[in-house]
């Protein structure tokens, strides 16, 4: 006999569909200066519409937003709710009549790099050794360059 994935276990004989996400966060403000009333949003695309689709308004979809937590801690509060999208959660096809399991997955985080500094617990380029691998101190693009050769 065929053995089954684990997406087709999931979905206890219903049609199944795998959902990667893109997750973004942002630093956002009310004012011209982000140093006042700044706040942490999350958002979300699908990642298998094509860009031109990806990027419309009515494909970005809100997760959250805060004043009182970072972007690190609200990361924490979205990966504490991924194991329910990670396990399959059934919806009913409307066109087809029956039951559609579907499982999410984060395929991507994007942000600017302050926030990708912080989630990947890294220091910035202005910092004297942004490279953890090859030990590269702050300097010209040339050193740099010769120092990954």
């Amino acid at each position: 006999p065929v053995s089954q994935n684990s997406l087709q276990q999931k979905a206890e004989g219903n049609r199944a569909r795998m959902l990667p996400l893109i997750l973004s966060e942002d630093d956002m403000s009310g004012n011209e200066s982000k140093k006042w009333n700044k706040y942490e949003s999350w958002n979300f695309q699908f990642a298998g519409l094509p860009q031109r689709l990806r990027d419309l308004h009515e494909n970005i979809h809100f997760i959250m937003t805060s004043k009182s937590a970072s972007g690190i801690e609200s990361a924490e509060i979205i990966a504490e709710n991924m194991p329910e999208l990670r396990e399959g959660i059934k919806f009913c096809d409307p066109i087809r009549n029956e039951d559609v399991t579907f499982v999410a997955c984060i395929l991507q985080i994007i942000g600017d790099n302050p926030m990708h500094a912080a989630i990947c617990s890294k220091t910035s380029l202005t910092s004297s050794h942004p490279c953890r691998f090859c030990q590269t101190t702050n300097g010209s693009w040339e050193r740099l360059r010769s120092n990954l050769q």
